[in-house]
Formats: C-alpha cells, sequence, structure tokens
C-alpha cells in the first residue's frame, strides 16, 4: 500500500476518531487489519496533533456484538452487492440517509445522495461484468468498516484510465456511520484502477 493511500486510511480513521467514533479500538480488535491499525499512528497525524491530543474512546472499549452491528454490517453487504455489484440503483435512496455526506468526494463530485447515484452509474458504464469480494466488514454499532476489491471488465475511460476491454480491479476501503437505518456519512480510499 502506498504512503499517499496510508495516509489517506489515517486521515479518514482520525476524522472519526474526532467525531467520538473509536476506530482505533475497531480496528485493533480485528487480526486482519494490522496494516491498516499501523497507519492510524501518531506519525501520520499533522504535526499539531499527537496520540494525547485526539479526544479518543475509552481505552476499555470493546467492540459490540448486538444486533445494531449486525445490522449495520447487512447494510453494508447489501449495498456492495445489490448497487455496487449488480446495478440496482433504486437501492441507493433506500439505503442512504436524505442527508447523506461523502466527506472523501472526489474534486467536482457531489457529496450528497445524487452523488452516490452519479458515482454509480459512471462504474457501472466504464466497468461491465463487476464482482465484488468482500474482504472485511466490521461494525462497532456506530460504525461500519469496509474492505473489498472490485473486479471488472474495463469498457470505457474511467478515472483517467483509457479503455482497455481487459479484467481490471480496484482496491476500496470504506467507512460509513448511519442514521435512522440509513448510511449518513462516508469516508473511502480507492486505488487506482489496476490491470490484470
Amino acid at each position: 500500500m502506498s504512503v499517499a493511500k496510508r495516509l489517506d486510511i489515517a486521515v479518514a480513521c482520525h476524522s472519526l476518531e474526532e467525531r467520538g467514533y473509536g476506530i482505533q479500538d475497531l480496528i485493533q480488535s480485528q487480526s486482519g487489519c494490522r496494516r491498516l491499525k499501523m497507519t492510524t499512528s501518531h506519525q501520520h497525524l499533522p504535526p499539531t496533533q499527537t496520540p494525547s491530543s485526539i479526544n479518543r474512546r475509552s481505552p476499555t472499549a470493546t467492540m459490540s456484538t448486538d444486533s445494531t452491528a449486525a445490522t449495520m454490517v447487512a447494510r453494508m453487504r447489501r449495498f456492495v452487492i445489490e448497487i455496487q455489484q449488480n446495478g440496482n440503483f433504486d437501492l441507493i435512496d433506500e439505503l442512504t440517509h436524505p442527508d447523506f455526506f461523502d466527506h472523501t468526494a472526489a474534486p467536482g463530485q457531489s457529496p450528497h445522495r445524487d452523488g452516490v447515484h452519479a458515482i454509480m452509474r459512471y462504474i457501472h458504464s466504464t466497468i461491465s461484468e463487476i464482482k465484488i469480494e468482500i474482504i472485511h466488514s466490521i461494525s462497532d454499532g456506530k460504525i461500519v468498516a469496509t474492505t473489498k476489491v472490485l473486479r471488472g471488465k474495463q469498457v470505457g475511460d474511467i478515472f483517467g484510465k483509457p479503455a482497455t476491454d481487459k479484467m481490471v480491479e480496484m482496491r476500496i476501503a470504506d467507512f460509513l456511520t448511519s442514521e435512522d437505518g440509513k448510511f449518513k456519512d462516508h469516508w473511502a480510499t480507492i486505488s487506482a484502477v489496476q490491470d490484470l
């Protein structure tokens, strides 16, 4: 993973921690996320912030196994498979909050729910035969974190990469909060589109 991508993840994690979400505790509780855990160390924080200057959750906090966490993971899996993989765009409004906000939207992309519609349609117009492998999907009941790999055939220009008609993949890490049973805040880091 490049330094830039690790920094993107660190910034997303830090932003979540500032809002009271215990992503550090969540990541530390998952043995499969060691590389992600390393990116949240103080060496990647802005110089004015150190671990002691960040308002973290209690060190005794543990990952919830209640129905809220399980519901968030199930909702995320549904979003990934039914919308991102299968292109059922009608579900976007059902699964995202009216006040949805993407904190990592690309320049020129709407950070609101209409931006979700636009990016999903764009990806499906440039990549066909999409299959998504969910690597991790975990929740503490307040936030769901998911890592996944999107694979498909590149049939159009995507993110500045000319169409190749070859199989490609993108690695994605998403962090989403939920309100009223719908996803509300989103942070993500996405790798460059790679030929397979």
